[in-house]
């Protein structure tokens, strides 16, 4: 596990340096200032399979985010599963290209006892913890790449999650 985090480490890091090649001007004011609101779309992710999202800075640093995820399961089990991720993120320095931490809880509408929980005890509720780097342009464009630790009744997993939107 611990190879894992260095490798995610590692690819945040190049991902920074890529980013930081094209960075705009220094001077402008920091797009989660001028553009405090966003929507996005995570693939996998908090919700496990994907979740809209939105999110508010509230400082430079600090921002909340709630979202909803809805999926349904196969086959004789056709119940429909509704997510709402509830959290906050912590942004590790002030520039649009940054490093964040995550952390929140994921309310599910049944119990879950598929994808990454199917021997974990069945809960309606788990949480998360997060590092990710987020991209976010002056003119709006969103990315983040993070890797999530998902944890319920002694049960943990780690799970990767890409998300694009838009700020304003």
């Amino acid at each position: 596990m611990c190879q894992w985090f260095a490798r995610c480490a590692v690819f945040l890091l190049a991902l920074v340096a890529v980013l930081r090649v094209g960075a705009q001007d220094i001077s402008a004011a920091p797009a989660r200032l001028t553009r405090p609101n966003d929507f996005s779309a995570e693939m996998l992710g908090r919700s496990i399979l994907y979740t809209v999202s939105y999110s508010r800075m509230l400082t430079q640093a600090i921002g909340l985010e709630a979202g909803a995820g809805v999926f349904t399961g196969t086959a004789p089990d056709t119940s429909t599963i509704i997510t709402v991720p509830v959290g906050a993120k912590f942004y590790l320095t002030p520039s649009n290209n940054s490093l964040y931490l995550a952390g929140g809880a994921v309310f599910v509408s049944a119990t879950l006892q598929r994808g990454p929980f199917q021997d974990a005890p069945g809960k309606s509720v788990y949480g998360y913890a997060g590092l990710g780097f987020e991209h976010r342009a002056i003119g709006g464009f969103v990315l983040r790449v993070t890797a999530y630790e998902l944890f319920s009744g002694g049960a943990a997993h780690i799970w990767p999650a890409f998300s694009v939107g838009h700020s304003f």
